[in-house]
C-alpha cells in the first residue's frame, strides 16, 4: 500500500512539473527596463524596455504602472491621489522601445527620495494570444533630488 501511495505521488509530481515548464525557452532576464538617463522629473520619466527573447512581450500602455518609494530599506507603494486612466490598448514590445511615463495625474509631483517604477509584462503564447499566467514584473529605480 505504501508503494502504491509513493508511486502515485511521484506520478502526480511528474505531471505537475511537466505543466510548469510551458514557457521553457523564455528567459525573462532577456527583458529589461531601465530609466533613460536625464529623463527623470518630479512628474515623470522615460524607461527603455529591451526585449531580447525573440517573442512578443505585452506590457500594457503608459498608464499601466505603479510607483514605490524606498523608506527604511523597504519598498512601499506611493499613495495615488487621482484616477487612473483605464484603456484596453496595449503595447507590444519587440527589441528596444522607449516608454514615456507621466504620473502627475495619478501621484502628483513626487518629493525628493528613492523610487522605482513597477510594470507588469507577459509573453505571447504559442498560438499568438497573450496570457497573464506567465507574467512577470520589472522594476526600474530612480531618484528625485
Amino acid at each position: 500500500m505504501k508503494k502504491i501511495l509513493v508511486l502515485s505521488l511521484c506520478f502526480v509530481l511528474a505531471l505537475w512539473m511537466a505543466g510548469c515548464v510551458q514557457n521553457k525557452n523564455i528567459n525573462f532576464g532577456d527583458v529589461t527596463m531601465k530609466v533613460v538617463e536625464g529623463s527623470v522629473t518630479p512628474s515623470g520619466l522615460t524607461v527603455r524596455i529591451s526585449n531580447n527573447t525573440g517573442i512578443d512581450i505585452n506590457g500594457g500602455i503608459n498608464y499601466d504602472f505603479s510607483i514605490e518609494k524606498k523608506e527604511d530599506d523597504k519598498w512601499s507603494p506611493v499613495k495615488e491621489i487621482g484616477d487612473r486612466t483605464t484603456d484596453t490598448e496595449t503595447y507590444i514590445f519587440q527589441g528596444e522601445r522607449d516608454l514615456n511615463i507621466n504620473w502627475s495625474e495619478i501621484y502628483g509631483s513626487l518629493s525628493a527620495g528613492e523610487y522605482r517604477v513597477v510594470k507588469f509584462f507577459y509573453p505571447s503564447t504559442e498560438d499568438g494570444s497573450y496570457g497573464t499566467d506567465d507574467g512577470f514584473y520589472l522594476f526600474a529605480e530612480f531618484s528625485i533630488e
